[in-house]
């Protein structure tokens, strides 16, 4: 179970304990307070002791609700913070790749082109098993290094839109792009299992997964 889910669950547990208590508070003591108004005594609402432990209760679900929230703040941060520096190294390699035949590649052939990478010989652009040979020859002949792969990048782009707009639903720890894989990597912790919702894009390859044993983070 994720940190956000357990919490979930104290946080449900004491809520739903206190009100149990506060309930059984208010019998036992419309009860006492009959017998004492019966026998010409002052009554009284609850107990100090009784009083106190219900405010621990109390406190103790103000305070781990006030974690859950922390919690999943901490985590978009995170994420957010992973998305900015996948992002910063991606420019990077880009301000060192050849412009003229990357960006008409990107520019032009848009629905072929799979990213870059490096490798010992160079960079290596990836376009798609079904382009062009004119993108073939374009690229040979620009003495840059190329292969083939699946799925372009606007089809990994959206795959990381999805998981993004719902990350702490499906499990995740980190996700980012793979163009040596050509995939969409993610983190699951070895204590879940993976998303229903996500097992297609497993199974097509378009994602692959990387257990992890590291703090969780999301859930």
């Amino acid at each position: 179970m994720t940190t956000i889910n357990t919490t979930i669950v104290i946080v449900s547990v004491l809520i739903l304990f206190s009100i149990l208590i506060f309930v059984y508070q208010f019998i036992y003591n419309k009860k006492i307070n009959k017998m004492l108004h019966t026998r010409g005594r002052k009554p009284r609402l609850i107990e100090p002791l009784q009083f106190l432990q219900l405010l621990l209760f109390i406190s103790v679900c103000i305070i781990s609700a006030f974690l859950y929230v922390n919690n999943v703040v901490l985590n978009k941060e995170i994420i957010r913070k992973d998305d900015q520096i996948e992002q910063i190294r991606y420019n990077e390699i880009e301000r060192n790749f050849p412009k003229s035949i990357m960006q008409y590649v990107y520019m032009n052939y848009n629905n072929f082109y799979g990213g870059f990478h490096t490798s010992d010989l160079g960079y290596v652009i990836c376009i798609k098993e079904n382009s062009p040979q004119e993108l073939i020859d374009l690229i040979e002949n620009s003495n840059t290094l190329w292969e083939y792969v699946l799925y372009s990048y606007s089809e990994l782009s959206t795959v990381m839109d999805i998981l993004r707009a719902d990350n702490t639903h499906f499990n995740i720890m980190t996700f980012f792009i793979n163009y040596k894989t050509n995939s969409v990597e993610v983190s699951i912790h070895v204590g879940n299992t993976i998303d229903p919702r996500m097992q297609g894009y497993v199974d097509c390859g378009i994602i692959t997964i990387e257990w992890t044993t590291g703090i969780i983070v999301a859930g």
